[in-house]
């Protein structure tokens, strides 16, 4: 559904977070719907990427999108305290859910890195890293040089051929 009458403060953020080909944003509005709009760089238009199934939309603008080995990602705390992190690996592909159904001591707040096919690290509001083991449901710490890994702003980068510079436009 093509949308070239997005807001401004939206479009600056979506521009902000480029991806590669396409890029995303979750958006929600005092009086509009909750939608991920992604912009289509080669087609110059503006697409609404359906919510995975299954995800409270009601809650969206507080779920978290982000661009993680090049596969978009959500993360969405559940009313029981569970989470799930779902993840599109091709922008239009449809999303795979990762639940962590156990209680753990951490809240999750960002998706950094997956390691291998079982492996995911995420950053917690409590500044730590932490590695779940997706087979087995496993969590540890995240250990560098011997000591439990701690983090105060983490994030991911992605390549892109659009300057990540935000609100700051020259019209020269």
């Amino acid at each position: 559904m093509e949308n070239p009458n997005l807001p401004q403060e939206i479009m600056i953020e979506i521009f902000s977070r480029l991806p590669t080909k396409s890029i995303g944003k979750c958006s929600r509005e005092s009086g509009y719907p909750s939608v991920i709009a992604a912009f289509d760089l080669a087609n110059e238009v503006f697409d609404e990427i359906p919510a995975p199934i299954g995800a409270d939309v009601g809650k969206f603008v507080f779920n978290m999108l982000m661009v993680v080995d090049g596969c978009l990602c959500m993360i969405d705390v559940r009313r029981n305290g569970a989470t799930d992190i779902w993840v599109m690996k091709g922008l239009g592909e449809s999303w795979s859910k990762i639940s962590i159904e156990r209680d753990y001591e951490w809240y999750i707040v960002k998706v950094l890195c997956f390691i291998g096919d079982e492996e995911v690290v995420f950053a917690t509001e409590e500044e730590s890293l932490v590695v779940h083991n997706m087979k087995d449901g496993s969590f540890r710490d995240m250990i560098v040089d011997g000591a439990p890994a701690m983090i105060i702003h983490g994030c991911t980068f992605v390549e892109s051929l659009v300057c990540p510079v935000v609100g700051v436009f020259n019209n020269a």
